[in-house]
């Protein structure tokens, strides 16, 4: 507390047991003082060293380090996606290339096919025409020959006749399918007429219908060892045995090779078509 003197003025006052140390207080603010006036010396000499110019271009050249990087990054990934780019354009350009080989090489072989079938369907045609000539030939011969037994080289003429009938008929799968199916004892008769036209005819039938049916062979050897003097039946039933699928019809081999044999000897021409026969049977 303060009191008030003579004069006015205020002179302090002090409580009990207050010890006043003047030195001390002057000394404290002294270093306070002191400490600040350092502190603004670091802060100083920190701001001047941030201003010197080695210090500027560090941080200059990490921005400029990190935007090259950054830079660098995009090209390397355009230049990858370039090389990827090229790459896959260079393979698509060379599989082009080949399906383009490829469809010249298609295109050329479908030509060839459409000549080969244009080639093949014209024999066909001619080797139709061949067999109605032959055929017709053959019922001329057998109509002049009627009244008399051939013998020598007529009868070799007209078993070579009769034979060639049968082997184009054999030989040409585009002859038109009969209207009506007869029953196969029908047709395995008509295989032993005695026109040439019936007996293709027959034979067609029977191979278009009758050719994967188990009851063909015996039906067929049976009524042959009935007629083994009709030689142009028997001739025909060589050529029908001859052009069997043996898949379907394996437990017969050994009944038709007994059959061939005995046949043999009913000419040259029936004897090349027994061995003709034997050489397709399952061994």
């Amino acid at each position: 507390m303060n009191e008030k003197t003579e004069g006015g003025r205020a002179e302090p006052s002090y409580s009990p047991g207050q010890e006043i140390n003047e030195d001390t207080n002057v000394a404290n603010s002294a270093l306070d003082q002191e400490e600040q006036r350092l502190r603004i010396e670091e802060l100083k000499l920190k701001v001047e060293t941030l201003r010197k110019p080695e210090y500027r271009k560090i941080g200059t050249w990490t921005g400029l380090v990190a935007i090259l990087v950054a830079i660098s990054g995009i090209v390397a990934q355009g230049i990858l996606y370039q090389i990827k780019s090229a790459k896959a354009e260079k393979e698509l350009d060379s599989t082009l290339a080949k399906k383009n080989a490829t469809d010249v090489e298609i295109r050329k072989l479908a030509g060839i096919r459409d000549s080969l079938n244009k080639k093949i369907d014209t024999l066909r045609g001619t080797i139709a025409q061949a067999t109605i000539a032959v055929e017709q030939s053959s019922e001329e011969l057998s109509s002049i020959l009627k009244d008399s037994k051939p013998e020598g080289e007529f009868k070799k003429l007209q078993q070579n006749i009769n034979a060639a009938a049968i082997d184009l008929r054999a030989s040409n799968s585009s002859y038109q399918p009969a209207k009506s199916i007869k029953p196969l004892m029908t047709v395995i008769e008509e295989l032993f007429g005695s026109k040439a036209s019936v007996r293709g005819a027959a034979y067609n039938q029977i191979m278009e219908y009758y050719s994967n049916r188990p009851e063909l062979i015996p039906s067929l050897l049976e009524y042959a060892y009935n007629h083994l003097d009709n030689q142009n039946g028997i001739y025909n039933t060589l050529v029908v045995l001859g052009h069997l699928d043996y898949r379907n019809v394996s437990r017969d081999i050994q009944a038709i090779r007994v059959f061939a044999e005995k046949t043999r000897n009913n000419g040259p021409k029936t004897s090349e078509r027994v061995d003709k026969l034997l050489q397709r049977l399952p061994k």
